[in-house]
């Protein structure tokens, strides 16, 4: 029995150490990245099923800034979608033309296959480039034809539904409109009435606006490898007729400010438009 004892306690301070050195190395790791690439400040947890094993904040910001999620929003999208299953608003097998029956593709026999399912799987056909179309108009009609326009324009891939993985921002977009539907909310009142509120998210937001109002941090958002507000602000000089070196000025304060770079590893070339 003591003996059992024994080889049950070396294993715990085994495992206690190998999970110190690991998280070590994990911290070594952050620390170097976030030198190299002039990261503000991090926050990690890692988790395993109910558990957590590692959580930490690096920087010299406070946990409570607010930054763009990006793609990391998804699993809020995929948690509203199941909750409506669970419901039985929704089933994970309904075709997307049951809910949205403005879905429709230049291939027909494409869209009228594509479920619930092959959205959140990220396996409906639709094109990897895709992702980037937001409708400018507030009005649900509106949104609903540019979508419908949209979609039209585009080559699905009718071999890949249900069977080849081709990430695309635009199956998760379809499912915020699925969650509108289906729930009768929009889509920002949805998650924050079911998931923020539920969770205590009292400083995460689903639209831009209520982030700004509470005060969004400006993170460097990366274009072709440059700063997206940096690339705007090359482009509206352009339009705005600017003179080449004025441009390579600011292209050179920008590496200069946020990279160190004594000089661009680049080229700017920009034709002016007639």
């Amino acid at each position: 029995m003591k003996r059992k004892i024994l080889i049950i306690f070396f294993l715990f301070l085994f495992c206690n150490l190998f999970a110190q050195n690991t998280f070590k190395e994990i911290d070594i790791f952050l620390e170097k990245q976030m030198q190299t690439w002039h990261i503000p400040n991090i926050s990690i947890a890692i988790t395993n099923k109910d558990s957590i094993l590692y959580i930490k904040e690096f920087g010299n910001d406070n946990s409570k800034g607010n930054y763009l999620i990006g793609s990391v929003s998804k699993p809020f999208t995929a948690i509203a979608t199941m909750q409506l299953v669970e419901q039985g608003n929704i089933n994970l097998d309904d075709f997307v033309k049951k809910h949205l029956t403005w879905f429709e593709t230049n291939n027909k026999n494409i869209s009228d296959r594509i479920t619930i399912r092959h959205l959140l799987n990220q396996t409906s056909g639709l094109p990897k480039n895709a992702g980037f179309f937001t409708p400018l108009s507030q009005n649900q009609v509106e949104i609903e034809r540019a979508y419908k326009n949209y979609i039209l324009s585009l080559n699905a891939n009718e071999i890949a539904v249900g069977k080849e993985h081709i990430y695309c921002n635009l199956n998760y977009q379809l499912l915020g409109q699925i969650i509108q539907k289906a729930s009768g909310f929009k889509y920002a009142d949805y998650v924050n009435k079911h998931i923020f509120i539920p969770c205590e998210m009292n400083n995460t937001f689903a639209t831009y606006q209520e982030t700004q109002n509470f005060g969004l941090k400006m993170a460097i958002n990366t274009f072709l490898a440059i700063p997206s507000k940096e690339v705007l602000s090359i482009v509206i000089m352009a339009l705005q007729q600017a003179t080449l070196p004025q441009i390579q000025k600011i292209y050179l304060n920008f590496c200069k400010a946020y990279l160190k770079w004594e000089k661009p590893k680049m080229t700017v070339c920009l034709q002016r438009i007639p």
